[in-house]
């Protein structure tokens, strides 16, 4: 599902001035703490490094118990055999605004959602993620990378699995609508928390609609 980044990072990377201006707004609405996040994330610390480029350390937490958000977080990346770098490498990653910060974000927590949100990553679950993302923040953009991805599958499926991924795309969407501003959300926080308390705390209901 690289190709869905590769749009987002298409469309965002031609915005003209007006249009970085309203996306900024768009985003700072949706995710009232964004801006801080980015201003934390963007700066360095006394090492010269920047948080926004760091890795979740997964060592630390394969460690953590079972039902933890972080446990879980690594057994997913272990058995999809998931590079941590994947999406970043798909895309351009500087974070020069708060646009780019979403968009870069958003890359790093992705998998996250996967955890959070019980999907799947065949393409049912992505478009699943996909919804969740609408569900956040519903703009031209957004629209564009659900729809032009939609239309790439469209040759590819038949009417029972176009079906089915309409369905995820909904159920997604609920998901986000209901759930407190997730790309602003500092989840390596609460990696060391049960998964249920943390879905709980940021209203994340993952009953099927499906």
């Amino acid at each position: 599902m690289s190709y869905i980044f590769k749009i987002l990072d298409l469309v965002t990377s031609k915005f003209t001035k007006d249009e970085l201006d309203f996306a900024t707004k768009l985003i700072a609405t949706a995710f009232p703490k964004i801006n801080n996040l980015y201003q934390k994330y963007t700066k360095p610390d006394n090492s010269g490094k920047y948080l926004i480029d760091e890795h979740f350390d997964l060592e630390i937490l394969s460690q953590l118990p079972q039902n933890t958000l972080g446990k879980q977080y690594y057994d997913h990346i272990l058995e999809n055999h998931f590079d941590q770098d994947f999406y970043k490498k798909q895309m351009s990653c500087t974070a020069n605004n708060v646009v780019d910060f979403y968009k870069v974000r958003s890359i790093k927590i992705h998998d996250i959602y996967h955890v959070l949100s019980e999907f799947d990553t065949d393409v049912f679950g992505e478009f699943g993620i996909q919804g969740i993302y609408l569900g956040q923040l519903v703009n031209p953009a957004s629209l564009l990378v659900v729809f032009d991805s939609f239309a790439h599958l469209l040759i590819q499926l038949n009417f029972d699995q176009i079906s089915i991924l309409l369905d995820y795309i909904f159920n997604g969407y609920y998901i986000g609508k209901k759930a407190q501003p997730m790309a602003a959300i500092e989840w390596e926080n609460y990696f060391a928390e049960d998964i249920d308390v943390v879905r709980q705390k940021f209203n994340i209901k993952i009953e099927k609609l499906i």
